[in-house]
């Protein structure tokens, strides 16, 4: 690196600008946040190989190889302050780099980034947001370095990237499936720059050939791009499948959280087994109909799962038949699965059910004894016995305060094609591509969650920067210098 170069030199000062926001907070506000049972599940994979039925087994070994040695989970959490300030780095980088952002507004929008209220409150938890946000952020780097330039190796690391991604947020899998398939067709531009299609009169039979070997590239890409996303996800599965001890899987327990999900709309005819029905059905304890009782038939006793698991204590055969039953419910129904994503969109606009819902996303339960021990065995917690409460900080304030901002995130695919109209022509398969992920997002969090999770739009949050980075710079007065130059 030429440190004479002057190009250099403002970067390094957005870097060390966006470390020193991250290291003031963690000054202030560092102490570890529990979310549970998340949480307890990762602790527990981290300690004593406990491998997770329906959560990230991977997550618990990044806490094993940071947190453990150190005997200490703060030096996990200042890992993940680090994290966080490399996803501004790379917001900035993707912004420059890909989308032609003039620097000031780069460095601009990374250090909003820097002070984002998801970004600063998750750093703080034994959770996934964070890493999940970085892989994200690189899988967002290396699509838009395969638009530009498409090469087959691209896209190995992309899929590979993006199957580590899933095992890390299991949210996310719609987003690289759709990307996948959308991936070869956003490139096809680039993928025509090096087939001459131009007519000439004594060349028919040259322009056929490159005609040929256009849609033989273009087919070579797709199947690529879909075929290694297939290898590397059913490759998952086995490795989850060897650890667990049990059939390849992303995970085990993915039909429970759809039935609960899409609860309000099942009836008991959706149950595949007849003479079960009146058992699961006739003993519920909470409204079906009502969907802020999803959460409740997902994980308490005389919840609609809680009853299934009952009747069929095989897991592999209930969770089996959750999954039946909440594909009878939406082939039956489909408005009704669509009524139900639409109302849980606007519970986000519902301020009481939002706060209580955020007080969840805050970590108010209190440990069990096997979590304390381990707390107490491997990383020297003596705190109060209830490491889980919310109690008041400074990241949860400015959390709690930024209500709108969530609100606001849901309507990111709408930024998101204003700016696909207001960008250069050269960028649009770019914006094309991150507003696709974004409004996939939007969907998730809509259709397969049991009530408004904020955490969820963690990755929007983030996304939120690019276009509103490219907008911004659209509005600017023209350059007239290059930065070779004079700068811009």
């Amino acid at each position: 690196m030429n440190f004479r170069d002057k190009r250099i030199i403002p970067w390094l000062l957005f870097i060390a600008s966006v470390f020193l926001i991250k290291a003031i907070f963690l000054l202030i506000d560092h102490r570890p946040m529990f979310f549970l049972g998340d949480s307890a599940a990762y602790i527990a994979t981290a300690v004593s190989d406990k491998i997770p039925t329906d959560r990230s087994f991977t997550f618990g070994y990044l806490i094993r190889l940071i947190a453990v040695p150190a005997h200490s989970l703060t030096a996990f959490v200042a890992f993940q302050a680090v994290l966080s300030a490399a996803n501004c780095i790379l917001l900035a980088l993707i912004l420059r780099q890909f989308l032609s952002v003039r620097r000031r507004v780069v460095f601009t929008m990374g250090l909003f980034s820097a002070v984002e209220p998801l970004q600063l409150m998750y750093e703080r938890y034994i959770l996934t947001e964070t890493f999940a946000l970085l892989l994200f952020a690189m899988y967002i780097l290396l699509m838009l370095g395969y638009l530009r330039q498409p090469r087959l190796v691209r896209l190995l690391f992309i899929q590979l990237l993006a199957a580590v991604m899933i095992s890390i947020r299991m949210s996310l899998l719609l987003v690289v499936v759709i990307n996948a398939f959308a991936l070869p067709v956003l490139a096809y531009p680039s993928l025509a720059t090096g087939c001459s299609l131009e007519w000439k009169p004594t060349s028919w039979i040259g322009r056929r050939r490159e005609s040929l070997r256009l849609v033989f590239k273009f087919a070579a890409h797709g199947l690529v791009s879909v075929g290694l996303l297939y290898a590397f996800i059913t490759g998952y599965k086995h490795l989850d499948g060897y650890v667990s001890q049990g059939p390849p899987a992303l995970q085990y327990c993915s039909g429970f959280f759809l039935l609960a999900d899409w609860a309000p709309v099942v009836e008991p005819q959706d149950f595949p087994k007849a003479e079960a029905r009146d058992a699961i059905f006739g003993t519920l304890q909470f409204d079906l109909k009502d969907r802020k009782t999803r959460a409740d038939q997902r994980w308490h006793k005389g919840g609609l799962v809680r009853n299934i698991r009952n009747a069929f204590p095989n897991l592999g055969e209930s969770e089996h038949l959750a999954r039946m039953t909440a594909n009878h419910a939406f082939r039956r129904n489909p408005r009704g699965v669509t009524r139900l994503a639409l109302a849980t969109f606007m519970d986000y606009f519902d301020r009481p059910y939002l706060k209580e819902c955020m007080l969840g996303d805050r970590g108010v339960h209190a440990p069990d004894a096997v979590l304390m021990a381990n707390l107490r065995k491997y990383f020297n917690w003596h705190h109060a016995p209830e490491p889980g409460t919310a109690i008041r900080t400074l990241t949860g304030s400015i959390f709690f305060r930024a209500r709108p901002w969530f609100c606001s995130l849901l309507f990111l695919p709408v930024l998101g094609l204003v700016t696909l109209a207001a960008c250069r022509p050269a960028n649009r398969p770019a914006v094309f591509m991150i507003l696709l992920s974004s409004a996939v997002i939007v969907g998730t969090v809509s259709a397969l969650a049991e009530k408004p999770i904020v955490r969820y739009l963690h990755p929007l949050a983030w996304t939120f920067f690019l276009f509103a980075g490219i907008l911004v710079d659209r509005l600017l007065p023209p350059r007239l210098t290059t930065e070779d130059g004079t700068g811009r």
